[in-house]
């Protein structure tokens, strides 16, 4: 996070990737290796997505988005979806059983 921040400049709350790599984060940051690791899964979806949901409704600040301004409004940041993606791809991996 920290590089993708200094390469673009970008903070929290811009509309970027970090917004949703922040929710997941946060979410890691509750884990204890008690934990059901699917159950952990979801609740990083499931934060990932409530940030891209939320986010669609604000202005982007960084990135190609910016460019268009306020018409960046009610539109999810490509960003953040694909990481919403990515999650969700790994949540979907089968865990704990051999191939």
């Amino acid at each position: 996070m920290e590089s993708i921040q200094c390469r673009g400049r970008a903070k929290l709350g811009d509309k970027t990737v970090l917004d949703a790599m922040d929710a997941a984060l946060g979410v890691l940051r509750t884990y204890t290796p008690a934990a059901d690791s699917r159950v952990l899964f979801d609740r990083i979806c499931a934060a990932v997505a409530g940030v891209v949901e939320s986010g669609a409704q604000a202005m982007s600040q960084r990135g190609r988005a910016a460019w268009v301004g306020e018409r960046s409004r009610g539109h999810k940041d490509p960003g953040q979806v694909a990481f919403l993606r990515l999650v969700e791809t790994i949540a979907r991996l089968p865990i704990g059983e051999s191939e």
